[in-house]
């Protein structure tokens, strides 16, 4: 789990780096913060179906409101909402044959929801109790993983096979990715894992980084594993790492003192983040991106926040 994911349970051990992050953002908060309404989750579509370019991703458009996804064609376009999902949104989005999935808080233990993105409309139920503290969800293999703090369940998009506890004992709630031949996860610690997507295989030290870093949000793309890094001594970083593991560096774009990021996704052209741009218990949240190669860094992309979905070519988050 992300440390600045709202209303969900920060990752162990970390939570005073969020302090720190809101004490960098204090010389560039815009806005006053807003709140979250707390009503009940009413579906808003418009029915559409995925296509190529297109970057999936959060917003609560101002008080008073609840959360939507939102989609927009990249490197840019005008936003759309695909529907409204209310203020108890857990974490992850995955798309498979025109059906969008998400993780839902709330209740026992949270759910994975899903909408007909060619019909609209009603938001259905696919796993209750899919389990505590949810935290991300990706889809490979003909299959959708999520991460608790416990380990690791899956189950196939029609809602069959499910295992609860596919992998136990994997901690993947500070990131999760796929590449579609690996899961990767972090635990907020100083390392990287990775597990075949049969189990198989298991590194829980996959790419070992110094112990100062933390790296959250995985994200695969344009042949790169990314993730952000909160590490005390080194705030506002995106690292990477090729798939094998090697090139490991977890300063590899300095963001100059952003109070995040947090989220990331990429494809073989562009890389995106988001951040807080305030300070406060619910500050706004804007995405920036950048190039894959680290440069032509735009803070101010779009307002909104992850988890991200990107179905750009060269993306697997």
């Amino acid at each position: 789990m992300k440390l600045r994911r709202r209303g969900l349970p920060l990752v162990g051990g970390v939570i005073a780096l969020a302090a720190l992050a809101a004490a960098v953002a204090g010389t560039s908060a815009q806005g006053a913060a807003y709140r979250r309404s707390a009503a009940q989750t009413v579906p808003w579509v418009r029915a559409h179906q995925a296509r190529p370019g297109e970057l999936y991703y959060l917003r609560a458009p101002g008080p008073g409101y609840s959360e939507y996804i939102m989609r927009v064609r990249v490197p840019g376009d005008t936003p759309q909402r695909v529907v409204k999902i209310g203020n108890a949104a857990g974490g992850g989005m995955a798309i498979v044959r025109q059906r969008l999935y998400w993780l839902q808080a709330g209740g026992t233990g949270g759910s994975i929801r899903y909408i007909e993105l060619r019909r609209g409309g009603q938001i259905h139920v696919l796993v209750r109790g899919a389990g505590g503290a949810l935290s991300e969800l990706v889809s490979a293999g003909g299959w959708l993983y999520w991460t608790t703090q416990a380990g690791i369940g899956r189950v196939r998009p029609d809602g069959t096979q499910l295992t609860r506890h596919f992998l136990r004992k994997i901690d993947a709630a500070a990131g999760f990715a796929t590449d579609g031949h690996h899961l990767y996860f972090s635990d907020g610690s100083s390392q990287i894992g990775r597990v075949a997507l049969n189990g198989h295989g298991r590194d829980a030290s996959f790419i070992r980084l110094p112990r100062s870093a933390v790296p959250l949000g995985l994200a695969v793309g344009s042949g790169y594993l990314y993730w952000t890094d909160a590490g005390l001594g080194s705030p506002s970083y995106i690292g990477r790492a090729t798939l094998r593991g090697t090139h490991a560096d977890d300063h590899w774009l300095n963001l100059h003192q952003l109070a995040g990021p947090f989220e990331l996704a990429a494809d073989n052209s562009w890389l995106y983040f988001d951040w807080e741009v305030g300070a406060g218990p619910n500050p706004p949240m804007d995405v920036g991106k950048a190039r894959v190669n680290g440069t032509s860094v735009r803070r101010r992309f779009l307002a909104g926040f992850g988890p991200f979905l990107l179905t750009a070519p060269g993306a697997n988050s």
